[in-house]
């Protein structure tokens, strides 16, 4: 397992199990970078996942709780949209557009804080912190500030990449199956979390009307890759 991805599984304390329907349906779309892992380091539930399902370059995980109302078409439908976020490296792209710049611009300005110390030493807060330290505050601010900045940049980017991951499912699975996920997740969402969101994030998401609108589409437009989870 990648390294991220591990350190992922231990942040999280997701535990892993297996499936074979899960891993006919990465064969048949050729998602290499799930089969090439061991069977138990595919797939993990996690005691609480506010996005429902999450994927990496190697692994994917499932909210137990989300995992548990889905029905296996259901299931595969969701695998399937995960498989090509995996497919199309969407991981390591918003990584590569959203924490990259952001990370190297925040070192930057933590560069500027050190060669310009004086300037700022004045101030009780700095002068009793130390020219590393009032540096690397400089850098961590800057990049929690970048970071937030980058994935507004970025939210309309993010959003196409979850429309072509649903109409990209529907080529190999159920689309009626991965509505009915999509309106189970949304239930599952505390209202309070979606206000907040609503509020201080970015919408990374289309809303789930635009999701129904664009899977429907896309079933009507046909060409879907016959898949049999038996």
């Amino acid at each position: 397992m990648g390294i991220l991805s591990s350190i992922i599984v231990q942040s999280l304390k997701a535990k892993p199990f297996q499936s074979e329907p899960l891993d006919r349906l990465a064969d048949v779309m050729q998602t290499t970078g799930i089969l090439k892992r061991g069977k138990l380091q595919r797939y993990y539930k996690v005691r609480s996942l506010q996005a429902g399902c999450l994927s990496y370059s190697d692994v994917v995980f499932f909210d137990a709780k989300y995992y548990d109302t889905l029905l296996p078409e259901e299931l595969l439908a969701v695998g399937a949209h995960e498989f090509y976020h995996i497919i199309g490296r969407h991981g390591m792209k918003r990584f590569v557009r959203i924490f990259i710049p952001a990370a190297a611009i925040a070192a930057l300005i933590g560069l500027l804080a050190f060669v310009n110390y004086e300037l700022i030493n004045s101030i009780p807060f700095f002068s009793s912190s130390g020219k590393i330290l009032s540096s690397l505050f400089f850098a961590l601010l800057s990049f929690l500030f970048l970071l937030s900045a980058f994935f507004y940049v970025n939210a309309k980017w993010n959003r196409q990449q979850e429309s072509k991951s649903d109409i990209n499912a529907v080529k190999f699975t159920n689309g009626e199956a991965l509505i009915s996920a999509l309106v189970k997740l949304n239930k599952l969402r505390p209202k309070k979390v979606n206000r907040l969101e609503s509020r201080l994030l970015p919408n990374t998401y289309p809303t789930l009307e635009q999701r129904i609108n664009d899977i429907r589409a896309a079933m009507e437009r046909g060409g879907a890759i016959q898949f049999s989870n038996s």
